[in-house]
């Protein structure tokens, strides 16, 4: 594992620490560590954006909804020892979750843009089990090493449900604006994976390797 992965790991656990903690001496941590990997996405037909207004007013509406995001899918590991097994006589055991975040996200209405302007796609951690996403703004909702309790909360929960695969994604949730549990946006996005571009050889490319061949062609005449 790189310094740079084990500094941001450790930045995080620093980070998570006001609301979460450990057992003590409850498990030995030998080595741990997160694989990454960031798919693209384009936002497909279908999908929509509903606004619900509160108390102090707003214009409720659904609206069809395009764009683009990133979803970063991490898989967190950790080694470990058994309590009382400092030197791991017993073995060594392994505990590990995916998680995803979403970024670089760009929501726009497809024919006027989303009213009111403040919807935010979720930036929350979601839990990737199997297929299947799920995930909310707890501070709870987080990867954390074997035997760490937490404890905290929020006053308006947003959360999401969805399933994840090797070419699309689709998400349902709810992002509030308020204190009030009905008050914010309602949300199903259905997205494919955009392929990455293969770059073509430039004409400077092909020039080299025709010569290269017709090179290659000469010298086996010669070699008659």
């Amino acid at each position: 594992m790189s310094k740079r992965i084990a500094r941001a790991l450790r930045n995080v656990a620093m980070a998570v620490g006001i609301f979460a903690a450990s057992t003590a001496n409850a498990v030995f941590i030998t080595d741990f560590g997160v694989d990454t990997e960031t798919r693209h996405y384009a936002i497909g037909s279908g999908s929509t954006v509903s606004y619900t207004p509160g108390f102090l007013g707003g214009t409720p509406g659904t609206y069809a909804v395009s764009g683009k995001f990133d979803a970063e899918l991490s898989h967190y590991w950790w080694k470990y020892f058994l309590d009382g097994d400092p030197t791991g006589s017993l073995g060594t055991f392994v505990s590990e979750s995916k998680w995803l975040r979403f970024t670089n996200a760009a929501v726009v209405g497809s024919s006027t843009p989303i009213s009111p302007p403040d919807f935010k796609f979720p930036t929350y951690s979601v839990e990737v089990i199997g297929d299947a996403l799920r995930g909310d703004n707890h501070p709870c909702t987080n990867p954390f090493p074997p035997d760490t309790f937490c404890s905290g909360g929020v006053l308006s929960l947003a959360s999401l449900t969805g399933r994840i695969s090797l070419g699309d994604i689709a998400v349902s949730g709810f992002q509030p604006t308020g204190f009030f549990g009905f008050e914010g946006f309602s949300y199903n996005i259905n997205a494919a994976v955009v392929p990455s571009a293969v770059p073509l050889p430039t004409t400077t490319s092909l020039l080299a390797l025709g010569a290269g061949l017709l090179g290659w062609c000469v010298r086996r005449r010669k070699a008659r």
